[in-house]
Formats: structure tokens, sequence, C-alpha cells
């Protein structure tokens, strides 16, 4: 029995010893798969956060959170949704970004910013991804296919705008998709959502 047990004991030792020479004998630069595991789980994290974030509220500005919301509300929800943010003044960062607390010199976040009077939600920006599924990096195509031709298009040079409006209270709620470049190279640069009162819309 115990000379059966050695026998085993002796393969298991040499099993060990021919992995070892083999992870040693790896090129130099060669990742892991456990390197490769952590940094497709780190990848799938923030993509996985932007689509959560995406989910909170749509582009009519309803939804889980939504505009006019008291920021104690928001709050509220971000905490029992497991989304970090920071407190950017009386605003919120949200943290779905790969710069988000990292200490990097570009911030990356969505900032939920909110009316210094009421302290209600009245604009969001810039979004990474919309309710429906619009990305950063899509094409103007995409764009069209979700929501039509767009209620106000404007062309600067700062990009393209196209603004998509929804009545929401007594004001009215801008969905807007800037577009950068031209024809096949022109793509979704950011996304926003702000709201203009009533009044605000007669002064334009």
């Amino acid at each position: 029995m115990r000379k059966g047990l050695f026998s085993l004991f002796i393969i298991v030792i040499g099993i060990l010893l021919l992995s070892g020479c083999r992870e040693a004998t790896k090129p130099e630069g060669t990742i892991t798969s456990a390197a490769t595991t952590a940094i497709t789980t780190v990848t799938g994290s923030i993509l996985s956060l932007f689509e959560r974030v995406a989910k909170l509220i749509k582009e009519d500005g309803t939804g889980t959170i939504s505009i006019g919301m008291d920021r104690s509300e928001v709050l509220m929800i971000l905490n029992e949704k497991n989304i970090p943010y920071s407190m950017i003044a009386h605003d919120i960062e949200l943290g779905d970004s790969e710069y988000f607390g990292q200490g990097a010199a570009i911030s990356g976040g969505t900032y939920y910013s909110f009316d210094f009077a009421t302290m209600q939600l009245n604009s969001i920006y810039p979004m990474r991804q919309s309710f429906c599924g619009l990305k950063v990096g899509d094409s103007v195509q995409r764009v069209l296919d979700l929501y039509g031709k767009p209620d106000i298009y404007d062309n600067t040079d700062m990009g393209d705008f196209y603004h998509y409006l929804s009545l929401l209270n007594d004001g009215t709620v801008y969905f807007t998709v800037r577009v950068f470049s031209d024809g096949d190279t022109a793509m979704v640069n950011e996304m926003s959502l702000t709201y203009r009162t009533a009044e605000e819309m007669a002064e334009q």
C-alpha cells in the first residue's frame, strides 16, 4: 500500500515539475490565461455598468430615474442599483468610465446635474449608451434607424447635432446626439439629455 502511495507521489511531483518547465519556457510578453481572464472581467464589468446606467432613464426623460426627480431619490436608486458615483459640488458623477476612481487626469463619468434652486435633475451628459441601445462609436444610420428623422438638426463646427424632443411636465426634454466627421466615417461622439422649461423655450 505504502509503495503504491509513494509511486503516486512521485508521479504528481513529476507532473508539477513538467508544468513548471512549460511555464518557464513561455516567450516573454505572453499573456497567461489568468491575465486574459482578468482583463476580460474588467472590460465586461465596464460594459455591464454602461448598460445598467443606460437602462435607468429613457430618451424622453422618464424611467427608473426621471428628469425632475429630487437628488435624494436619485442617490437612493444609485445605491440600490450598486452604481458607483461621487459628488461633484451639488451634482453627481457616475462611475461608468474606465477612468473613474483611478486618479487619472481625465475624468470620464456621466454627470447627473441638478437645478440649484430645486435640486431636481435637469440634465445628464455625456451618456455612453442610450436606453434604446445607441452607443458612442455607432454610425449615423444607427441613429436614424433607432430614432428616425430628428426634430431639430444643427450642422456646426463642433459636429452635427441630432435633437429629439419630448414634452415632459411644463417643459421639453432634448435627447441630443452629437456626430463627428462626414460620410462613411461619421460616428456618434456623445449623447445627452437636457430639460428646458416653457419659459426657456420661449426665450429662444
